[in-house]
């Protein structure tokens, strides 16, 4: 988003939504309550924080259970709001780690719909998972890593066509696990 990492990090701040695949929930505060939190961290003012707080508890299918405490929601209600929490500022990027890990197939579901939808809206998603079938639904490119060298930077169909390393190509065929 034009911002540097190193000389403004403040401005990274503004522009980056970050879900970590191990997160914190707080357990004792309703989800409104949660992302209200959040919110007023970044500065947002109240008219605007009660609004947005509606528009995300429905975008991840969580207006329902606006006044349960978060410790009342399933592991896949509570990646949903974490998701919602990244989304509170608004920004123009989202870095997910791992979004769907350790959840059961529905849920899993539920996220990537939700993923999609942020997509379409225009932010930019940066995203990490070991499901090959994941990166396919949902990528435009992919970043194949492997003990910590980028072995490939390419759009998402060539990869699974035409893998330019042995290693890619080995993984996609399942020869190769995860490191």
């Amino acid at each position: 988003a034009g911002a540097s990492v190193r000389r403004n990090p403040n401005d990274v701040r503004r522009v980056l939504g970050f879900m970590p695949d191990v997160f914190g929930v707080y357990d004792d505060m309703k989800v409104w309550e949660y992302l209200d939190f959040f919110a007023r961290c970044y500065g947002i003012a109240a008219d605007r924080r009660r609004r947005m707080i509606g528009d995300l508890l429905e975008l991840v299918d969580l207006g329902s259970k606006r006044d349960m405490y978060v410790q009342g929601l399933s592991r896949g209600m509570q990646q949903r709001l974490c998701l919602a929490h990244t989304l509170v500022h608004d920004p123009q990027v989202l870095f997910l780690d791992e979004p769907t890990a350790n959840l059961d197939p529905a849920s899993t579901q539920d996220i990537e719909r939700i993923i999609q939808a942020i997509h379409a809206s225009g932010t930019k998603i940066i995203m990490t998972t070991h499901n090959l079938g994941q990166a396919r639904r949902l990528g435009d490119e992919i970043l194949f890593i492997s003990n910590g060298r980028l072995m490939e930077h390419t759009p998402i169909d060539r990869f699974f066509k035409e893998p330019v390393s042995s290693e890619a190509a080995a993984f996609i065929k399942g020869e190769l696990p995860w490191h």
